[in-house]
Order: C-alpha cells, then structure tokens, then sequence
C-alpha cells in the first residue's frame, strides 16, 4: 500500500480517497457534460469507425455507455475498461476505443449513465 501521510510508527493514514473519488466522478461528468457534441467521432480509414476515445478517457463518470447504429434508440452496450483513479484519463493498453461500421451507417446515437444513476440525453452524431 502506498502511503499519502505517514503517522508516527502506526503506518499510512488514508486521507478521503472516497472524497477524491467522489470529486473525480463529479469534475468528470461537469467535463462530459459541456463537451457533448465530442462524444463520437467518425473517421474513414480502412472502412468506416467511430471512435469513442472521449468517452473512455472520462469513464470513471459512467456507469455504461449505450449506442444505437442507424437509430434513435441506442441499444447497444459498449464495453469500457474499469476506472483508475490513479491515471483517470488514461486508456489502458488493449483498450479499443472505436468500433468498425458498416460503410452505409449514417448517424449513431449515444445515452450515459453515469454512475449516481442519472442518465444523459441522447445525442445523435451524423456523419
């Protein structure tokens, strides 16, 4: 266990890591919030992808992600690495922050849940 204080001979003193990760999951929803329209992107390159990068970098906010191909109606879960408080921002080795589309895909809806249990509006982005 790393130590934040050490207390005399009686080891570490673990001072509001649930309050940090608390203000973590916060700032990163605010952030989630204002930058909406930058959710998903789409890129031609070998095929069609979109990329989810801006959501897996602010995971520790979301509970699950939910998209919807060619629909209003986002029915698909994407898979997301676990949050590390330690590097919050960071997208784990391995991690694959896109998803290959058909090349006819047209727009991909998109709703959070976040994780006090709230859920985002759903956002619609159009190639």
């Amino acid at each position: 266990m790393q130590c934040e204080f050490v207390i005399a001979t009686h080891g570490c003193l673990r001072i509001g890591l649930r309050a940090r990760r608390k203000g973590l999951r916060r700032d990163q929803r605010k952030i989630l919030d204002m930058t909406a329209t930058s959710w998903l992107s789409f890129r031609d390159y070998n095929g069609l992808l979109v990329y989810y990068t801006h959501l897996m970098s602010y995971r520790c906010a979301i509970r699950e992600v939910r998209i919807g191909v060619d629909s209003a109606v986002p029915d698909k879960v994407l898979n997301m690495p676990a949050c590390d408080p330690r590097d919050p921002s960071a997208i784990p080795h391995g991690a694959n922050p896109y998803l290959k589309l058909a090349p006819a895909t047209k727009s991909v809806s998109v709703e959070l849940t976040y994780r006090d249990g709230s859920v985002s509006e759903i956002k619609t982005f159009r190639r």
